[in-house]
């Protein structure tokens, strides 16, 4: 995530940190780039809404876009697996103890 891309390191990390939190339900700090905060929400609540048209007129380009859409969806991935493995780490202790 921190290699040189079309889009900015700064803006993967942030949007990275904030999709992770919103994906388990902890409060996200906004991310300073209103679109991008907005596209995070997206992301997360129903990624089909996230606009990209958006992120055009705010002078992403297409390749940029690309990276971000993948900065976002790899973070909910990751934040819905340790979701999922803490679910099933509480559920074999409560079933063994």
């Amino acid at each position: 995530m921190s290699a040189a891309g079309s889009s900015d390191a700064r803006d993967r990390h942030a949007l990275a940190a904030a999709v992770e939190r919103k994906t388990v339900g902890d409060p996200a700090v906004p991310i300073s780039n209103p679109v991008l905060d907005e596209f995070a929400d997206a992301m997360v609540d129903d990624p089909a809404k996230g606009d990209l048209d958006a992120l055009r007129m705010a002078g992403f380009s297409d390749d940029a876009i690309f990276e971000l859409v993948l900065t976002a969806s790899t973070a909910a991935g990751f934040a819905r697996l340790e979701q999922a493995v803490r679910a099933l780490d509480e559920a074999n202790g409560e079933a063994n103890g």
